[in-house]
């Protein structure tokens, strides 16, 4: 598949809410006919997987840089992309908004107190725990 055809279903499921007809393989010549029950059956299949994918993508920023379609032409088969200056960037980047990520939950991370029944309940059963220690 050459990348523009990737690029046109990516765009495709980041913008669109409806399938188009080349999805559904339908013939739009026969379009005032009814469906066959089997067929009715694998269109409400493909429009479920169709939303499905829809919403996944959506969130999705996709460009050149994030399909990064000529890096996979230039690693090709059997390669692998950790070589990649690419690669070496986005996972960089992952690891950055993991770190701010992390330290932000850390500076600001405040434990909700426990009620006072979970407080007693804790009390017995480290309590509990401890006298059979002894024991």
């Amino acid at each position: 598949m050459d990348q523009h055809r990737i690029r046109d279903y990516a765009q495709l499921l980041t913008r669109s809410t409806e399938a188009p007809d080349w999805f559904w393989d339908h013939d739009p010549h026969r379009a005032h006919q009814p469906l066959p029950a089997v067929h009715a059956g694998a269109h409400a299949a493909r429009r479920d997987l169709y939303h499905r994918a829809a919403n996944v993508f959506r969130d999705l920023e996709l460009n050149d840089e994030t399909l990064a379609l000529d890096v996979i032409d230039a690693v090709g088969p059997g390669g692998h992309f950790l070589a990649q200056p690419h690669t070496r960037r986005h996972m960089r980047d992952a690891v950055e908004v993991a770190r701010e990520r992390a330290l932000d939950i850390l500076q600001h991370y405040e434990p909700k107190p426990l009620d006072d029944d979970a407080r007693r309940e804790l009390r017995r059963i480290v309590g509990d725990a401890d006298r059979e220690l002894r024991d």
